[in-house]
C-alpha cells in the first residue's frame, strides 16, 4: 500500500490534496472531503462505510434509473443507504427532469394524431376534481426501460382506492403516449369526453330494449286475455236452420258484428234467384 502525504486543501475546500513524496508541493492525489473522511479522521468510521459493494457505481445508478428505491439498491449492494447516496442525486435529478419533460409535451392521439393541450395542466385539472381526492398522495415519478424510453407515472389515492397513470415518454422523437385506460381518460381532449359522456352505454341500451320488449309482450298478453274472458254477445243470435250463432275471434277482439246469415237475417236475393223461382 502506498503511503501518501498531505499537501494542502483545494481553493474550494471540499477536496485535501495529496503528493506521494514527503515534502513534495505538486498534489498527485487528491481526497474529497465528505462524511465518511470526516467519520475516519476522529475516528468512528464503522466496518458498514468501509464494507466493499457488491455492486459498481454504475450499477447502482442503473438500477436507481430504472426506478428502484434506494433501500432496495442498498440492500443489494450489502452498503449502507449512505453509500448509495453518494450515486443517487444525479440520477434522481435525471428522473425529475424527464418527469417536467413528459408533463410539457402533447400526447399523442390514436392513429398517429395529436392535439390538445400539455399533457400536465390538463391531467392536473382533472385529478384534482376526482371525488375523495387525497392531495397528499398525489405524485410523478418516472424509470428508464431497458430500450432507452421512459415509463412516466402519475399515482394517487381517492374513494375507490390507489390509481396510477402510465405514459411512454421517447425523449429523442418527443413522442409521448398512454399505456393504459386511465391515462388515456386522463388525458383526453374535451370533445372527446363530451361524446363520452352523451353517447349511452351498451349496457344501458340493451336493457331499455328490454324493457321495451317486456313491455309489448305483457301488453299482447293482456289483450288476450281479455279477448278470451269477454262475454258472448246478448241476445244470442240463432240462424235459419236453428243453431245459434258464434260469433267470429276478429268480432271477440275488435267488436265487428257478425254477417247477417251469422245474426239470422234473411239476405236479399238476386235478381237471377227470383228468375229461377218463377221459372
Amino acid at each position: 500500500m502506498r503511503q501518501l502525504e498531505v499537501v494542502a486543501v483545494s481553493d474550494d475546500g471540499t477536496h485535501v490534496l495529496l503528493a506521494s513524496t514527503q515534502g513534495a508541493t505538486k498534489p498527485t492525489h487528491a481526497v474529497r472531503i465528505d462524511g465518511r473522511l470526516n467519520a475516519a479522521v476522529r475516528g468512528t468510521l464503522n466496518d458498514a462505510d468501509r464494507r466493499e459493494s457488491a455492486l459498481s457505481p454504475k450499477e447502482i445508478q442503473a438500477r436507481l434509473r430504472a426506478g428502484e428505491q434506494v433501500e432496495a439498491v442498498a440492500k443489494l449492494a450489502n452498503v449502507p443507504i449512505s453509500r448509495v447516496m453518494r450515486y443517487a442525486g444525479p440520477v434522481l435529478s435525471e428522473r425529475e427532469r424527464i418527469v417536467e419533460q413528459a408533463r410539457g409535451a402533447v400526447l399523442q392521439r390514436p392513429r398517429g394524431a395529436t392535439g390538445g393541450g400539455p399533457l400536465g395542466p390538463m391531467v392536473d385539472k382533472r385529478v384534482a376534481a376526482v371525488a375523495g381526492l387525497r392531495e397528499d398522495t398525489v405524485g410523478w415519478t418516472a424509470r428508464r426501460r431497458g430500450d432507452g424510453a421512459w415509463v412516466v407515472s402519475l399515482s394517487y389515492s381517492a374513494r375507490g382506492g390507489a390509481r396510477t397513470a402510465t405514459w411512454l415518454w421517447q425523449p429523442n422523437g418527443r413522442v409521448l403516449t398512454s399505456l393504459n385506460a386511465l391515462a388515456t381518460r386522463l388525458g383526453a381532449d374535451e370533445p372527446a369526453l363530451a361524446r363520452r359522456r352523451r353517447s349511452p352505454q351498451p349496457a344501458m341500451r340493451a336493457r331499455s330494449t328490454a324493457r321495451k320488449s317486456t313491455t309489448g309482450t305483457s301488453a299482447a298478453r293482456s289483450a288476450t286475455r281479455a279477448a278470451a274472458a269477454a262475454p258472448a254477445p246478448k241476445p244470442v243470435q240463432r240462424g235459419k236452420n236453428g243453431r245459434v250463432a258464434v260469433p267470429s275471434w276478429d268480432d271477440v277482439l275488435i267488436g265487428v258484428q257478425a254477417p247477417a246469415a251469422a245474426r239470422g237475417v234473411r239476405p236479399r236475393k238476386t235478381a237471377a234467384a227470383r228468375g229461377r223461382r218463377r221459372s
